[in-house]
């Protein structure tokens, strides 16, 4: 019942790969994104999602599940809540992202900046952190199996 979903989505992801800078337009369009029906499987390479708000919605969850986040600039975003079971973060950049309660179960976070992100109560079962920098303590002590 959205005819031009796909076709939409790829518009606002080629507008936020152009957009390197952070600004109105282009938090407007990141924004945007939490709104659209199904991010399952989004091809998101490379897009500028900074200050993006892309958590929990009045109830709605967002699903990025199986989407595409490779190199990615995460910076100051908000996936509170979102589900992101083997989304693709690899190389991605989460400096002070939100996770918070998110489901990230078998993400890819495999060479990621995660400076100061927070992942309280996130599910991360099977999640890959190989090369990734900056790995929260709280984080780090998890894959290490401390209790």
């Amino acid at each position: 019942r959205t005819p031009y979903q796909k076709e939409a989505l790829r518009v606002i992801a080629a507008l936020l790969r152009a957009t390197k800078e952070e600004s109105e337009f282009q938090k407007l369009l990141a924004d945007g994104l939490g709104h659209a029906p199904d991010l399952h499987g989004a091809d998101l390479q490379g897009c500028n999602l900074s200050g993006a708000y892309l958590g929990d919605r009045l109830g709605k969850r967002v699903d990025l599940s199986g989407a595409d986040l490779y190199k990615a600039d995460l910076s100051h975003a908000s996936l509170r809540g979102a589900i992101a079971k083997e989304t693709v973060f690899y190389g991605a950049t989460l400096a002070n992202t939100v996770l918070e309660g998110a489901d990230l179960t078998s993400a890819d976070f495999r060479d990621a900046d995660l400076t100061r992100a927070r992942f309280g109560d996130a599910i991360l079962r099977g999640a890959r952190f190989d090369g990734a920098r900056n790995v929260p303590d709280d984080v780090a002590a998890r894959l290490a199996g401390a209790p």
